[in-house]
């Protein structure tokens, strides 16, 4: 990925070019190309350009063009498409960059370009006839944008932790937000997809728009994830035949790169990763070029392990298929011995999932890879695992497909099954259906919090939490809400930065637009089908991955259960548990800390609810603990 950055003085006072020296200084390791910037009058914007596409090269600095000024992190997939509807004659296609694509897209549809434009982006483009800013994201977040926004000043960047180093902005915490975060329950995750820990900086929402003018700011989403009209094909095969060619057209798309740019993608054994790295694979092969090396989070297969209880029974065979070569991450990587994520302040750094990342961006970079390739948002989108299903037949009053879907008979023809079928009825038909009230009524597990009584007096004023993250009446509805959440765009972030560290660039196929507008259309008994979750994709990736492959169910992520038995049995080496063991010397006035302490000396205290409380309050005290000593 590219980087950006700029500061709009809304107040008019002009701005010194050279304001973006340092910003740009700290960002240009994103690019290999020098970092270039363009201002005039009130406006500097800032461009660190990563040329992975042949086209990238030909807009090495913000794009001008007419009365547009750009500067974009962006690649788009739809420009076949685009430059039709754009009357560009076919010979000039291939000599024409992705930003420009957006600068004539928005010279043709305003603000609405964004529904044209299929791709990871975060561009922000000066309108000087409006004398406004108009600023956009990609629809799941892939890159990120980050801004404050003041009376004053509009000021943006790649990067959060940068951007709350530029000059003139205010770098305060917002105790809001810390609030918030000690508030939540087990059943809220608290990922801020429209907040930042710092007053007055936002990220700007994936799906999103934002127009800027000396007086003015608007904010739209353009990108709900509302399910579309479902979507009716003749049969089965149908659905799968136009499935395995948008899955292949995102991976073709993505590999639109210069020769010599090498490529990794992540293969966890799971039918997400491994599809779209054999798709990566063998789209490698066709064109003679260097084949991709697939990276695992899990570590070397160990001989005394019986192979049926990891993932290398399903990554070895698929890479030897593919003729590939497989990284896996060493084993001492997996348990958490060393402090270093102790190092990063998570009010500036997003750490999601980066304890296991980490171990392999080191390797890939040597290898000299630049792209790599992940399964992310499979999960939540096309391979979805029908969640909500049941219960949105139950409120529809779809009582056969309901039936056929739980398999409610056997508890009638077999009166020994009569419980688990009323269990089933009830787990996954009458409980996700229940109103909100009434599910944190009887359902949701109450928790006290360890917030400070004095915050918790003087911040009143605080977003009200987000809806609890459960299952409900819907497959699609279920779906939205996972997207929404912002956990997906959470980790594009802490990818997008950490990888930026080793020059390497994420990419999420399963993400695709195309797809998710797919996905959101689906008729629901593909989500859930003879019992079998994620039917529909399963289905389609047969004829790639093989039948045994993608119906079989059994899958252990071995890393992550690694790490998992590391920490309860070396419990004082982890972060947290090293803050924890630090309690007696510390004092916050966030949170509550003599409860938290006679709490942390209770070793039964330890279960789901009693857990989220106390990461919170642990994750504020780290927060504390930075902003103390920067003063």
């Amino acid at each position: 990925m590219s980087a950006i950055c700029g500061f709009f003085r809304r107040d008019g006072a002009p701005v010194d070019s050279a304001i973006l020296s340092s910003t740009l200084a700290a960002l240009a390791h994103y690019g290999d190309h020098p970092p270039a910037r363009w201002s005039e009058g009130a406006l500097a914007l800032g461009h660190v350009l990563n040329a992975l596409s042949p086209q990238d090269a030909l807009t090495p600095g913000p794009l001008v063009r007419g009365d547009y000024v750009l500067t974009a992190d962006a690649r788009i997939d739809n420009r076949a498409a685009l430059c039709r509807a754009l009357s560009i004659p076919a010979a000039l296609h291939e000599t024409i960059s992705d930003a420009t694509l957006i600068a004539m897209s928005y010279a043709r549809w305003g603000a609405d370009c964004v529904d044209h434009l299929i791709g990871d982006f975060a561009f922000v483009l000066w309108d000087a006839a409006a004398q406004t800013l108009f600023c956009a994201r990609d629809p799941v977040g892939a890159r990120p944008l980050f801004y404050t926004l003041t009376p004053r000043l509009f000021a943006f960047a790649s990067e959060l932790a940068i951007l709350l180093e530029m000059p003139e902005v205010v770098t305060d915490i917002d105790e809001r937000e810390i609030a918030r975060l000690l508030l939540a329950t087990p059943s809220v995750s608290f990922a801020q997809p429209e907040t930042t820990y710092w007053r007055d900086v936002y990220p700007l929402t994936f799906g999103c728009t934002l127009r800027v003018g000396a007086a003015q700011a608007e904010r739209r989403r353009y990108y709900d994830f509302q399910p579309g009209d479902t979507l009716r094909l003749k049969s089965l095969d149908d659905y799968a035949d136009a499935l395995y060619a948008l899955v292949e057209t995102a991976v073709t798309d993505r590999l639109r790169l210069r020769d010599g740019v090498g490529v990794g993608a992540h293969c966890s054994g799971g039918v997400d990763s491994s599809s779209i790295a054999a798709l990566a694979a063998r789209q490698h092969r066709a064109r003679g070029q260097t084949p991709p090396v697939f990276y695992s989070w899990s570590p070397p297969p160990d001989p005394a392990q019986p192979r049926e209880a990891t993932e290398h029974r399903r990554i070895e065979p698929l890479a030897a298929r593919e003729g590939v070569s497989v990284r896996y991450t060493d084993r001492r990587y997996t348990e958490p011995r060393d402090d270093s994520l102790l190092a990063l302040d998570v009010s500036r750094y997003p750490l999601n999932t980066l304890v296991v990342e980490r171990t392999v961006q080191p390797r890939a970079a040597a290898e000299n890879i630049r792209v790599m390739f992940s399964g992310w948002g499979g999960d939540e989108g096309i391979s979805f695992n029908g969640r909500g299903v049941a219960a949105g037949y139950l409120v529809g009053g779809q009582w056969r497909q309901l039936n056929r879907t739980l398999r409610l008979t056997e508890g009638w023809t077999k009166p020994h099954k009569l419980r688990s079928a009323f269990l089933r009825l009830l787990n996954q038909a009458v409980v996700p259906a229940l109103p909100d009230p009434l599910w944190n009524r009887l359902v949701s597990v109450r928790t006290l919090s360890y917030i400070h009584p004095d915050l918790l007096a003087r911040t009143a004023d605080r977003r009200p939490l987000p809806p609890a993250l459960r299952e409900r009446a819907g497959a699609h509805r279920v779906q939205r809400q996972l997207f929404l959440n912002g956990h997906i765009a959470q980790r594009m972030e802490c990818w997008a930065w950490s990888g930026a560290q080793h020059g390497i660039t994420y990419v999420y196929p399963l993400t695709d637009r195309r797809i998710l507008d797919f996905a959101l259309a689906l008729p629901p008994d593909l989500w859930l089908r003879d019992r079998k979750a994620r039917y529909l994709y399963r289905y389609t990736l047969e004829r790639l991955l093989g039948h045994d492959f993608v119906w079989d169910t059994i899958k252990q992520d071995t890393a992550l259960f690694d790490r998992a038995n590391a920490a309860r049995s070396a419990s004082e080496a982890s972060p947290v548990a090293a803050l924890s063991a630090r309690l007696a010397d510390l004092d916050c006035p966030w949170v509550d800390m003599a409860r938290l302490r006679a709490d942390s000396a209770n070793p039964t205290a330890s279960g789901r609810a009693e857990g989220r409380p106390r990461a919170a309050a642990l994750e504020a005290l780290r927060i504390w603990q930075f902003r103390a000593a920067r003063k």
